[in-house]
């Protein structure tokens, strides 16, 4: 399984991109929500869909990310 970020499910396409901050992991921004996080990762689709095999449609992006980030560790209670 492909590294993926516990915040927003993007892949990490190379070591350098996982967090080395010395807070252990820490999330930021305590009060963005799972819904605030789909607005935000939603301006970077067009982004996501040119390394996708086949591009997602607005609505698919949405509900993929709907779906999956409340499985990540920042959003599970």
């Amino acid at each position: 399984m492909t590294d993926i970020c516990q915040s927003c499910a993007l892949p990490f396409q190379s070591e350098n991109q996982h967090g080395t901050n010395g807070d252990d992991g820490k999330f930021i921004d305590e009060n963005f929500s799972v819904d605030d996080m789909v607005n935000y990762c939603s301006k970077f689709m067009d982004d996501v869909n040119k390394v996708m095999p086949k591009p997602l449609t607005r609505e698919e992006f949405v509900q993929n990310l709907k779906t999956t980030l409340p499985n990540l560790k920042r959003w599970k209670n």
